[in-house]
């Protein structure tokens, strides 16, 4: 498209100069003859009336009509003469005859007759002191301008014509001797264009002459120029990218450090203000609750035997041990796992050693390297006491076994029991199926918040089995 533009343009240099000739020519031409004819229509009017009053005056003078009709129709005979009329000197027609003058332009003339004999015209312009004749009246011819419209007609024709060839040939004169100008800046601007696109390694062909030529080759070098300076400048935006990348990866390996360091010790100091938060609640507590179940106890058990004491005896015992159970889980030296499971089995053998039931214990020896969080403790210690304290008091059985397992991938913990109690179906647990006192919903809820799963089976040949599976990424 900009090639195109380019022609365009030389084409109306080259012929802009010659159009403004053509039209100056032309318009002189047509101003001079279109002059000329109307000169010719002027003189040629004023020839035909002259005639006329040539051959009228003396009969016009002497009043002699008939002799004036004989002139008038022997000169409407006249070509290009369409309407002679006499009239006297205050404008009434004496005399008319026209012809048919339909689609015709007519160009009238009026001539005054006057009271002279014609054969005394040149004694009347000898005598210098001789009055004007007087006007007797008025010839009035009508000239058809058909002829000279179709003379002009047939001028403008032809001039439009040659002005036309005129044109055509510069025109074709003009594209041939532009063509290889415009060849040449054509295909600079096709160069120029690519270069604008980005793409350096465009060249212009060198098929121009003598300026154009030298101006290709100039731009070429340009070219070249701006080739070397944008692979320099990318060889620098390289370097410096690389520098900047391995500042930037260097930064960010420190700032993680930092931030480690930074987050480890917020974690340190937030474990310190947990451990001791722990701690003096513990001493609290121990000191203060614990205190007082210890005094309640030692004072009821200085009460005479009775029901009544040995059953408050009795609750303050379980709320000792809770109190105790509560105690062992906010401690944070003691959440090992197997330290956990041997103090439960410590605080179990004591329930069971009066009441005729027989304690399993097997735990996996992996257990001494995993470790719980407080609150995980105290669940997984809340799902034990549910369980043993289930079936010692509602099972009525005599065989207690807790087996501990870790393949790798979690924990699996089974408490069983050989007493009466049994579900519906050998399925996991069923809401439909709970036995009153039992406390399995709360045993749910609790392996929900250990992110672990726990299911009620019926153990062989008679009893119950409470299975927990605790995955890999909540045991440390």
């Amino acid at each position: 498209m900009f090639a195109s533009r380019i022609k365009t343009q030389l084409l109306l240099i080259s012929l802009a100069p010659l159009l403004l000739v053509m039209l100056l020519v032309l318009g002189f031409l047509v101003g001079t003859t279109r002059d000329g004819i109307e000169e010719q229509v002027q003189n040629r009017g004023d020839e035909i009336a002259a005639q006329i009053v040539s051959m009228s005056e003396f009969f016009f003078y002497t009043g002699d009509m008939e002799k004036l009709s004989e002139v008038v129709e022997l000169m409407i005979n006249i070509d290009e003469l369409i309407s002679i009329k006499f009239s006297d000197a205050k404008g009434r027609i004496l005399l008319a005859r026209e012809l048919d003058s339909v689609n015709q332009t007519i160009r009238t003339f009026r001539v005054a007759i006057r009271n002279q004999d014609p054969l005394v015209d040149e004694l009347i312009e000898l005598a210098a002191t001789s009055e004007p004749a007087t006007i007797l009246g008025y010839l009035h011819i009508g000239i058809s301008e058909d002829r000279i419209t179709t003379q002009l007609q047939a001028f403008y024709i032809r001039t439009l014509l040659i002005g036309l060839v005129a044109l055509l040939l510069g025109l074709v004169l003009a594209y041939l001797m532009s063509r290889k100008m415009t060849s040449a800046l054509s295909s600079l601007a096709v160069t120029a264009r690519e270069i604008e696109l980005k793409s350096l390694t465009a060249r212009c062909p060198e098929n121009g002459h003598g300026e154009l030529l030298e101006l290709q080759h100039i731009f070429n070098e340009m070219a070249e120029s701006l080739e070397r300076n944008e692979q320099h400048m990318l060889r620098r935006i390289e370097e410096a990218t690389r520098s900047l990348n391995a500042s930037v990866d260097e930064l960010s390996q420190k700032n993680e450090e930092l931030a480690k360091q930074r987050q480890e010790a917020i974690e340190l100091e937030r474990s310190k203000a947990i451990s001791d938060e722990r701690a003096r609640i513990m001493k609290d507590m121990h000191d203060g609750v614990g205190g007082q179940l210890v005094s309640s106890l030692a004072i009821i058990e200085r009460e005479s035997d009775s029901e009544a004491r040995n059953n408050i005896a009795a609750t303050l015992r379980e709320c000792l041990d809770d109190f105790r159970l509560i105690i062992n889980s906010l401690n944070v030296n003691a959440n090992n796992l197997d330290a956990i499971m041997a103090d439960f089995k410590y605080r179990l053998d004591k329930r069971i050693k009066s009441l005729s039931i027989s304690l399993h214990w097997q735990i996996d020896p992996k257990a001494d390297q995993i470790t719980l969080q407080p609150q995980q403790a105290l669940h997984l210690l809340r799902i034990l006491q549910e369980a043993t304290t289930n079936i010692i008091k509602h099972a009525d059985a005599t065989r207690i076994s807790i087996s501990l397992q870790s393949d790798g991938d979690g924990v699996q913990l089974m408490i069983c029991d050989n007493g009466n109690c049994r579900l519906l179906e050998r399925n996991d647990y069923d809401a439909s199926v709970s036995s009153e006192g039992y406390g399995l919903t709360n045993m749910q809820w609790r392996a929900r918040q250990l992110k672990g799963t726990i299911s009620f089976l019926n153990n062989e040949p008679s009893g119950l089995c409470v299975k927990l599976i605790l995955p890999e990424f909540v045991i440390h």
